[in-house]
C-alpha cells in the first residue's frame, strides 16, 4: 500500500470513518462530508442487532446459540455452501467495536473512537 493511501485511510479512521470492507449488516454510501460512510443494510442489520443484543442480554447464552439464530434467518448471508455459518463468524461479530458505533485501526496506531456511523 502506498504511503499516501495509508495516510489518507489513517486520517479517515481518525475522523471516525470506517475505510475498510463493510461488515455484515452495513454498506458504504457517499457521505456529505466526502468519502463514504457506513449505513445499516436492512434487513441484515436488524438481524445482526438482534443477535448482538440477544447475546448481551443473555437471551442467547452462548455463541453457539447466536450461530443457530443467524442460521435460522433466511436473509442472513451464510458462509458455508450447506446454509450453515462458521462459529468464527459469530465470534468476530461479537468482538468488533464497529457494531457499537466505534472505529479503530491498531496497526496504524489509531485507538478506538466514536464513529460517524450508527452502531
Amino acid at each position: 500500500m502506498s504511503r499516501q493511501v495509508l495516510q489518507k485511510m489513517t486520517a479517515r479512521v481518525e475522523k471516525g470513518f470506517w475505510p475498510f470492507h463493510a461488515p455484515v449488516g452495513y454498506k458504504h454510501v457517499p457521505s456529505k462530508l466526502g468519502g463514504k460512510v457506513l449505513v445499516r443494510d436492512e434487513p441484515v442489520a436488524s438481524i445482526v442487532a438482534e443477535a448482538l443484543e440477544g447475546f448481551a442480554s443473555n437471551r442467547f447464552a452462548s455463541q453457539t446459540e447466536v450461530v443457530r439464530f443467524l442460521e435460522s434467518q433466511p436473509e442472513f448471508p451464510k458462509d458455508k455452501p450447506n446454509g450453515k455459518i462458521r462459529p468464527m463468524t459469530a465470534t468476530r461479530m461479537l468482538k468488533k467495536p464497529v457494531y457499537a458505533g466505534l472505529v479503530y485501526a491498531p496497526k496504524w496506531n489509531v485507538s478506538v473512537r466514536e464513529g460517524q456511523h450508527e452502531g
